[in-house]
């Protein structure tokens, strides 16, 4: 199982302006996965994309390095037996849950 991730609000370059703010940005996040991921109890793998580049979604690096580090082709992953969540999917305001940002992913 592996969750990809999009984290534009956290960056690795320890030469940042915004220095102590990313670091506890950082910690923060790492802290939350820890929590959710102890909770579920399974053999998940997190990948995070923190810059605008190949990795962030909807672009394929991640799932590319993701496929490579598992030794896995496109061709050898259960599409059918995936599941895909994001939260782009152009849902619509319902009560009290407001509607998603865009539909992006509707079309990932």
């Amino acid at each position: 199982m592996a969750i990809l991730s999009n984290q534009a609000g956290i960056t690795l370059n320890p030469k940042s302006t915004t220095g102590k703010s990313d670091t506890k940005r950082l910690i923060d996040f790492k802290a939350k996965a820890n929590v959710i991921l102890d909770a579920l109890d399974l053999p998940i793998t997190l990948y995070a994309a923190t810059a605008h580049d190949q990795y962030r979604k909807p672009r394929s690096g991640m799932w590319d390095a993701l496929l490579q580090d598992n030794g896995l082709t496109r061709e050898t992953v259960d599409l059918e037996g995936s599941l895909f969540v994001g939260d782009a999917g152009g849902r619509v305001a319902a009560g009290r849950i407001n509607k998603d940002f865009s539909s992006s992913d509707r079309y990932a």
